[in-house]
């Protein structure tokens, strides 16, 4: 079985000068707990003092490097919107998506005084004691204070009438991606109290898409979670994903993503495998450069 580090606490210990680069997917949530060091991207150095913390976009290629000053030790973790679908309500997640694809998005350096490093901080100071459900949920807390502000100002003025346009905006503010998945056109019409078609005019105004495209995006999503996360067979990650007919499930697959099913697994499994066997070697030399002589 594999699984991609959503949400689980990291922690590195560098030497003075010593570089380093996480290659996880998601959002990087990186907080320097100890030392000096700056990161280092495309036309981009910036210090990181220590307590604060480093928010990384998606795809956004860059390296820590520690001050020639003394050694630094970091915690961090991942945070990947497309895996709690489920928590997440059909704006939550566009806006999240739209942030993490926008051309040009940059990295975010929050101060120690700020409430985000100091939940990252106490997080961290509680100890290895606390369990895995209560650190995802800190974690979870951090996630959504780096994009709370951001994510209301996305939501748009208020519409102030019993309109179909203001049902609309509530029902996409408050239904879980998981369901939208679940509900065909003429339902969610008639939660809005108007016809498929005018429902179908105002989720492309919103999303740039047709109701049918999100919910093949968010279907997809869901087998590529099962796909990389599960050793389940490619006939229970259809069924699981909102598929009745393998064929089918095989022939969306391949339009989407270029390849079937099997063989994305085959590709992301490989990858993983060899990430973690850069990241155990690179461990192995840095024990080895830190060792006294």
């Amino acid at each position: 079985m594999k699984f991609q580090r959503h949400l689980v606490l990291g922690e590195m210990k560098l030497g003075a000068g010593l570089e380093w680069r996480e290659e996880g997917a998601g959002w990087l949530f990186l907080r320097l707990a100890r030392g000096v060091a700056y990161w280092l991207g495309k036309n981009l150095a910036e210090e990181i003092h220590s307590d604060g913390v480093l928010v990384v976009p998606p795809d956004v290629q860059g390296v820590i490097r520690v001050s020639q000053l003394g050694t630094a030790q970091l915690h961090y973790f991942h945070f990947c919107p497309e895996l709690v679908t489920a928590f997440l309500t059909v704006s939550e997640e566009h806006y999240l998506d739209k942030v993490a694809t926008r051309a040009g998005s940059k990295i975010r350096i929050v101060a120690p005084d700020e409430p985000l490093a100091q939940i990252f901080r106490l997080m961290v100071e509680s100890g290895e004691g606390e369990s895995t459900f209560v650190r995802r949920t800190q974690m979870m807390n951090i996630a959504a204070l780096a994009f709370s502000e951001e994510m209301e100002k996305h939501k748009g003025p208020t519409i102030f009438s019993g309109s179909a346009e203001q049902r609309f905006k509530d029902l996409i503010e408050q239904m879980p991606d998981g369901e939208l998945v679940k509900q065909s056109p003429d339902q969610l019409a008639l939660l809005c109290g108007c016809s498929t078609r005018h429902l179908s005019r105002m989720f492309r105004k919103h999303f740039g898409s047709t109701m049918r495209t999100r919910q093949t995006e968010l279907r997809l999503l869901k087998a590529r979670q099962l796909l990389l996360e599960t050793d389940a067979k490619i006939t229970h990650v259809a069924f699981e994903s909102g598929y009745r007919h393998l064929g089918l499930f095989n022939q969306m697959f391949k339009k989407y993503l270029g390849v079937t099913p099997s063989e994305w697994r085959e590709a992301q499994w490989k990858k993983a495998g060899g990430r973690n066997l850069l990241q155990k070697v690179t461990m192995v030399l840095l024990i080895l450069l830190l060792m006294p002589r």
